[in-house]
């Protein structure tokens, strides 16, 4: 055992999948737990959350849960159904200190106690385990106060009943069996021990078949919702079935990310006439740097706040997008879902696709046409084209969900567009913008990345792929000012004159950047990335990473004086505001 414990301090933790971490743990390890516990507590917290509605309470339910989880490990069944197993002890922990009143004990007053109510703050009509919790919950509750001898509650009493029905018409999907042992659990809130010995099955197997229920008994509810969002269609007026062409969809922009790749042919499938440079610059794409802090590796240019460039980028070229997104998306939550469904056929109908993130790849595709009556998707990413069924929306790989659409068009002058998107690069650049917790962006990232230089600490791939990225972007960057400086080329107007000029020197800055990128990709190309480290090549880099950061900081100069200038022109309250925080299913 000694021997096995050294051999584990060797393996760097974090790296270890959760079903060998498990069977380390059951075998003593204390830091293979720990790393359990690191990784789903905040799962654990939101699962106590949900039912005691405190976050104080929930806090001492997540640490009650987490002795008695590393106290009962030999009663995992498998070492693959962790999360699941821990679900169910902080469940059962949850509805153990609501029973005893919470952390109050007997003595919370009338006034004071929290019954959940019926709304969309304590449960969420679409998804199974969180009204599956609140009914517990409520009867926690009613059965506390009914014993003091407080109160009956009517109302309480017909919600429940109204809840039952709901479900009970949902356990249909079930088999004889599985109804009944989930009837039990749920309604009779019999124990896993007292149903075992009912069915003469061991606890192991009736964990599994609840578990298995509520899945099937979620996906039901999600097929009714489908099947009613299809009638509701139907009684509205609404198409059975529509498809766009999907041949645009098809054409390559030559974008190095796939991600801006698939955002050009969303835009060019209304403005087919734009470039992916000026749709990129627009997009704010071309004109923002994202560096992480301690490496430079891979990950800075993926780390940016795209909720926030899509939304406002669209903005600046006329069109008012929506999207739903979904992280951890299992079980699938039928709300989103059929949020997600109809806004890609919303989208659709009003002639643009709806870009969508893991379709039939674990890449971003387009959804481009719909059929009711087969509840299919017509779909298609760079591998393939294809159908894909209305529920498995998020269901691929990473189970995460991200459906953009068209709502709308909010037409924009162009003088507008112009002011909107020089405030907007001068927000990033100057440190307006947000980004994630080891990250820096705009000006200060170029000293954040010539410090990691001086610490000798560079991934040579990883600065090798963000070179290969910002130098595209910084060219876009030169091409979308020189569309921008020929369109306001205007002979005989003095103003319009003046704001081409502005643009022109713009571009000079941005070309002298580029011409820098070019230097720093010959120095370290990829796929090896040379050797940054090395102390002669490190200073070469450097020097020129400060020219970069000059040449930058003029260019943004030139943009916020035609910022101002527009201003001096004319008023811009009307202009659609800087959205600066829209909805995010992540975390800044």
């Amino acid at each position: 055992m000694a021997e096995m414990a050294e051999d584990r301090q060797a393996v760097q933790l974090e790296k270890v999948s959760d079903e060998v971490l498990t069977e380390w743990a059951r075998q003593g390890d204390a830091p293979a737990f720990e790393e359990l516990v690191r990784r789903h507590r905040v799962k654990a917290f939101s699962w106590a959350a949900r039912i005691s509605r405190d976050p104080h309470m929930s806090e001492d339910i997540v640490q009650e849960a987490l002795i008695r989880a590393f106290l009962k490990l030999d009663t995992l069944v498998r070492n693959d159904q962790f999360v699941g197993w821990l679900r169910s002890i902080v469940r059962n922990q949850a509805l153990m200190k609501l029973r005893r009143g919470g952390p109050y004990g007997r003595e919370l007053p009338v006034s004071s106690y929290p019954l959940p109510q019926a709304s969309e703050n304590t449960v969420n009509l679409y998804d199974i385990s969180s009204i599956m919790d609140f009914l517990i919950a409520r009867s926690a509750c009613a059965h506390e106060i009914a014993n003091a001898g407080l109160y009956k509650d009517p109302q309480l009493h017909l919600e429940r009943q109204e809840w039952y029905r709901i479900i009970k018409d949902l356990l249909r999907c079930l088999n004889p069996r599985e109804k009944s042992i989930f009837e039990n659990y749920f309604f009779e809130q019999c124990s896993p021990q007292e149903i075992a010995e009912m069915f003469q099955i061991s606890v192991g197997n009736v964990y599994k078949i609840i578990s298995r229920s509520r899945q099937k008994v979620q996906e039901e509810r999600l097929s009714f919702l489908i099947r009613t969002h299809i009638q509701r269609r139907k009684e509205d007026g609404f198409m059975k079935r529509n498809e766009l062409d999907p041949s645009p969809l098809k054409e390559a922009g030559g974008s190095l990310l796939s991600g801006t790749e698939m955002l050009y042919r969303f835009v060019r499938s209304r403005y087919p006439h734009l470039s992916l440079s000026y749709v990129d610059g627009f997009l704010l794409g071309a004109f923002i740097v994202n560096i992480e802090e301690s490496r430079v590796d891979m990950s800075s240019t993926n780390m940016i706040d795209r909720n926030y460039l899509i939304m406002n980028g669209m903005l600046n070229l006329g069109i008012r997008v929506r999207y739903v997104e979904a992280f951890d998306f299992e079980p699938p939550d039928p709300r989103l879902m059929t949020e997600a469904i109809a806004l890609a056929q919303s989208s659709i109908d009003s002639g643009m696709p709806a870009m969508v993130w893991e379709l039939l790849h674990s890449e971003f595709g387009f959804i481009y046409g719909y059929d009711d009556d087969k509840q299919q998707f017509n779909a298609l990413d760079t591998q393939a084209d294809g159908s894909v069924s209305y529920d498995r929306l998020g269901r691929l790989q990473t189970r995460s969900l991200f459906l953009l659409g068209v709502v709308g068009e909010q037409p924009i002058t162009p003088s507008d567009a112009l002011w909107r998107l020089c405030r907007m690069i001068s927000r990033h650049a100057r440190g307006g913008d947000e980004t994630f917790t080891g990250f820096v962006n705009g000006l200060a990232a170029y000293d954040t990345w010539l410090e990691v230089f001086r610490k000798r600490a560079i991934d040579p791939i990883g600065q090798a792929y963000t070179i290969g990225i910002i130098r595209q972007n910084r060219n876009n960057a030169v091409l979308c000012l020189e569309e921008l400086a020929a369109e306001w080329e205007k002979p005989g107007d003095e103003w319009r004159l003046q704001i081409h000029d502005l643009l022109r020197q713009a571009s000079q800055h941005y070309a002298d950047v580029a011409k820098g990128f070019d230097e720093l990709a010959t120095m370290f190309p990829p796929p090896s990335g040379g050797e940054p480290n090395d102390p002669h090549t490190a200073r070469t880099a450097m020097a020129v990473l400060e020219r970069i950061l000059a040449s930058e900081e003029s260019g943004v100069q030139i943009l916020e004086q035609i910022a101002e200038r527009l201003e001096e022109h004319a008023p811009r309250g009307h202009v659609p505001p800087i959205i600066e925080h829209p909805p995010r299913a992540y975390v800044m």
